[in-house]
Protein backbone atom coordinates (compact mmCIF):
# COMPACT_ATOMS: atom_id res chain seq x y z
CA UNK A 1 0.00 0.00 0.00
CA UNK A 2 1.31 3.44 -0.74
CA UNK A 3 0.09 6.71 0.87
CA UNK A 4 -2.46 7.29 -1.72
CA UNK A 5 -3.97 4.10 -1.85
CA UNK A 6 -3.43 0.32 -2.92
CA UNK A 7 -0.28 -0.14 -5.48
CA UNK A 8 -1.47 -1.58 -8.96
CA UNK A 9 -1.11 -5.19 -9.47
CA UNK A 10 1.42 -4.43 -12.54
CA UNK A 11 4.05 -3.99 -9.76
CA UNK A 12 4.10 -7.26 -9.03
CA UNK A 13 5.02 -6.69 -5.33
CA UNK A 14 4.46 -9.31 -2.65
CA UNK A 15 2.42 -7.41 0.66
CA UNK A 16 4.28 -7.45 3.99
CA UNK A 17 2.66 -9.58 6.94
CA UNK A 18 2.52 -6.13 8.56
CA UNK A 19 0.42 -3.24 7.46
CA UNK A 20 3.11 -1.24 8.92
CA UNK A 21 6.03 0.54 7.12
CA UNK A 22 9.18 0.04 9.33
CA UNK A 23 9.06 -3.91 7.90
CA UNK A 24 8.51 -2.87 4.45
CA UNK A 25 11.36 -0.36 4.73
CA UNK A 26 13.69 -3.67 6.57
CA UNK A 27 12.32 -4.98 3.23
CA UNK A 28 13.17 -2.56 0.97
CA UNK A 29 16.74 -2.52 2.14
CA UNK A 30 17.52 -6.16 2.54
CA UNK A 31 16.23 -6.96 -0.82
CA UNK A 32 17.58 -4.21 -2.69
CA UNK A 33 21.60 -3.75 -3.70
CA UNK A 34 22.09 -0.58 -2.64
CA UNK A 35 19.49 2.52 -1.05
CA UNK A 36 19.91 5.89 -1.99
CA UNK A 37 17.80 8.86 0.46
CA UNK A 38 16.82 12.00 -0.58
CA UNK A 39 16.34 14.37 2.54
CA UNK A 40 15.78 17.72 3.78
CA UNK A 41 15.90 18.82 7.18
CA UNK A 42 17.01 16.32 10.29
CA UNK A 43 17.05 12.60 9.90
CA UNK A 44 14.32 10.86 11.33
CA UNK A 45 11.10 8.21 11.31
CA UNK A 46 11.22 5.90 8.46
CA UNK A 47 14.39 7.90 6.65
CA UNK A 48 16.29 7.53 10.02
CA UNK A 49 15.45 4.20 10.20
CA UNK A 50 16.47 3.63 6.80
CA UNK A 51 19.32 4.73 7.15
CA UNK A 52 19.76 2.32 9.98
CA UNK A 53 18.90 -0.56 8.56
CA UNK A 54 21.30 0.05 6.15
CA UNK A 55 24.07 0.43 8.80
CA UNK A 56 23.29 -2.89 10.74
CA UNK A 57 22.88 -5.06 7.14
CA UNK A 58 26.19 -3.31 6.02
CA UNK A 59 24.28 -2.28 2.62
CA UNK A 60 25.90 0.77 0.26
CA UNK A 61 24.10 3.69 1.44
CA UNK A 62 23.79 7.69 -0.04
CA UNK A 63 21.99 10.22 2.22
CA UNK A 64 21.67 13.33 0.26
CA UNK A 65 20.77 16.38 2.33
CA UNK A 66 19.20 18.38 -0.90
CA UNK A 67 19.20 21.59 1.44
CA UNK A 68 22.79 21.49 2.08
CA UNK A 69 24.49 20.36 -1.42
CA UNK A 70 23.17 22.74 -3.54
CA UNK A 71 24.42 22.22 -7.05
CA UNK A 72 26.45 19.27 -6.37
CA UNK A 73 23.18 16.92 -5.82
CA UNK A 74 23.29 15.40 -9.55
CA UNK A 75 26.64 15.28 -9.77
CA UNK A 76 27.82 13.30 -6.50
CA UNK A 77 24.63 11.32 -7.36
CA UNK A 78 26.15 10.24 -10.42
CA UNK A 79 29.59 8.84 -9.56
CA UNK A 80 27.98 7.25 -6.79
CA UNK A 81 25.52 5.45 -8.98
CA UNK A 82 28.75 4.78 -11.80
CA UNK A 83 31.27 3.75 -9.33
CA UNK A 84 28.56 1.57 -7.75
CA UNK A 85 27.28 -0.23 -10.52
CA UNK A 86 24.38 -1.36 -8.58
CA UNK A 87 21.73 -3.35 -10.14
CA UNK A 88 18.66 -3.09 -7.55
CA UNK A 89 18.32 0.61 -6.13
CA UNK A 90 15.85 1.26 -3.37
CA UNK A 91 15.01 5.43 -3.75
CA UNK A 92 13.94 6.59 -0.22
CA UNK A 93 12.94 9.58 1.59
CA UNK A 94 10.50 11.09 3.57
CA UNK A 95 6.62 12.00 1.97
CA UNK A 96 5.45 15.10 0.44
CA UNK A 97 3.51 15.91 3.55
CA UNK A 98 6.07 15.44 5.55
CA UNK A 99 8.42 17.51 3.92
CA UNK A 100 7.11 19.83 1.55
CA UNK A 101 8.53 20.33 -1.78
CA UNK A 102 10.42 17.51 -1.48
CA UNK A 103 9.21 15.95 -4.41
CA UNK A 104 9.76 17.68 -7.33
CA UNK A 105 13.03 18.43 -6.07
CA UNK A 106 13.77 14.97 -6.23
CA UNK A 107 11.98 14.57 -9.07
CA UNK A 108 14.14 16.97 -11.00
CA UNK A 109 17.21 15.39 -9.40
CA UNK A 110 16.54 11.77 -11.32
CA UNK A 111 15.44 13.26 -14.25
CA UNK A 112 18.72 15.06 -14.59
CA UNK A 113 21.11 11.79 -13.52
CA UNK A 114 18.43 10.01 -15.97
CA UNK A 115 18.92 12.56 -18.67
CA UNK A 116 22.92 12.56 -18.25
CA UNK A 117 22.65 8.62 -19.10
CA UNK A 118 20.70 9.77 -22.24
CA UNK A 119 23.54 12.47 -23.36
CA UNK A 120 26.48 11.78 -21.73
CA UNK A 121 27.71 15.15 -22.94
CA UNK A 122 24.83 16.90 -21.16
Amino acid sequence: MAADGSLSLTYRLLETESAGYRQRTKLNVRDTDATLIFNTGALDGGTLATVRFTQAMHKPHLVLQLDELGGQTVPKLIEWLRTGQFVRLNVAGPREEKRPGIYSRVFCALEQVLQSCIDPQG
